[in-house]
């Protein structure tokens, strides 16, 4: 299920997962993922659609093998949290938020880190959570380019 470009994707992949196999509480126990996560996750995007088609917006449906919508949804997620984005420092792997001016890693099960052969890291990244610890963790990445 891991998606080529981070975990954003690789969410997006998980979720589709769930819906192929019915929404299937023992499928999730099997591959250690919360079944109430992804029912919430079922809820809040049908609310969404409702909401697009009550202020008339076109709904089409999803092509998430699309190397173009994959660039939109990492676009639209850059809009979103534009101030959550990190910088490579030194090549290694280790992060400068942009904001806080903190120095942190890639959680240890971010799908760059749990691919095989593992890759170096990505330049810049979009990340969805910071974590204070004795080793710093950003959690949710997904690779970005300055020129998006």
């Amino acid at each position: 299920m891991l998606h080529p470009d981070g975990d954003h994707m690789t969410l997006i992949n998980i979720y589709n997962a769930y819906l192929q196999h019915n929404e299937d509480e023992a499928w999730c126990r099997t591959n250690f993922l919360s079944s109430s996560a992804l029912r919430l996750a079922v809820v809040i995007r049908a609310e969404l659609l409702e909401v697009m088609q009550r202020i008339e917006l076109p709904v089409s449906p999803p092509a998430f093998g699309c190397q173009d919508n994959s660039t939109n949804i990492k676009r639209a997620l850059i809009s979103g949290f534009f101030l959550k984005v990190a910088h490579d420092v030194d090549g290694s792997g280790n992060y400068l938020l942009l904001t806080h001016r903190h120095v942190s890693q890639l959680h240890p099960f971010s799908s760059y880190r749990c691919r095989r052969p593992q890759l170096s890291p990505p330049s810049w990244v979009l990340y969805h959570d910071f974590t204070v610890s004795h080793d710093n963790c950003i959690c949710i990445v997904s690779e970005i380019h300055p020129q998006m």
